[in-house]
């Protein structure tokens, strides 16, 4: 039978696992100048300067996508087509 203590340090290794891949796939300052570029983005055009973004910084527009739309940055509904 596990304790609270070991879920705790379960939970904590799980989120720190995440955040290493989070910052693996895309690097933090990367990111913050790709979402200071979204952030005058019209919505009509977001999918094709997420292509944009993805294709000026050598990652697949899907992981940039995915990430956007878990972090609630953009509808994940707006760019399902380039999650696939």
């Amino acid at each position: 039978m596990s304790s609270d203590k070991d879920d705790d340090s379960k939970d904590e290794k799980e989120q720190d696992a995440n955040v290493f891949a989070r910052d693996l796939l895309i690097d933090p300052d990367v990111y913050q100048n790709i979402l200071n570029d979204l952030a005058t983005t019209a919505q009509e055009d977001i999918s094709a300067e997420i292509r944009r973004q993805a294709a000026r910084n050598d990652i697949h527009p899907g992981i940039l996508a995915g990430r956007l739309a878990r972090e609630s940055i953009v509808d994940y509904r707006a760019v399902a087509a380039l999650r696939k």
